[in-house]
């Protein structure tokens, strides 16, 4: 059974994962680790300033860009699993997919879009690929009872 999961997505669909992914898995009584928000939901400052228009995107300096990458790294191996969200291609969520699967060898839920749930690298490191974020919840929950 997990229950601590790790939420890798790109930063341009943070509300969407916030609002339909972790919100609902934290209902569900899950622990959830948002790499832009807290489990209380508040984002951390960088992103804050990302949301109220105060900083561009990658608008972060090489130090800082390190720090971020230790945080998400950290988060994934103090994880019991990984949930990822792929709609697209994307650099930092295909990576947080391979440090996960495998070098901590984390089980990973992947949602993609359709087209790419037959890529040979979905197929390798998804160990249950999905289509939804819908699907991804009935995944977890399945996976649990």
């Amino acid at each position: 059974m997990k229950t601590d999961f790790y939420l890798a997505h790109p930063i341009d669909t943070r509300h969407k994962v916030r609002d339909e992914l972790q919100v609902p898995l934290q209902e569900l009584g899950y622990s959830v680790r948002n790499p832009f928000y807290g489990e209380d939901l508040q984002p951390r400052q960088d992103v804050a300033h990302l949301d109220e228009g105060r900083a561009e995107l990658y608008d972060i300096g090489p130090i800082r860009a390190q720090e971020i990458v230790r945080g998400d790294l950290d988060a994934i191996d103090n994880s019991e699993a990984i949930i990822v969200y792929l709609p697209k291609p994307g650099i930092g969520t295909s990576m947080e997919l391979f440090y996960a699967s495998h070098v901590t060898d984390k089980y990973a839920f992947v949602a993609t879009a359709k087209e790419y749930t037959r890529h040979p690298w979905i197929q390798t490191y998804g160990d249950v690929p999905c289509e939804t974020l819908n699907e991804i919840i009935e995944a977890v929950w399945e996976e649990d009872t």
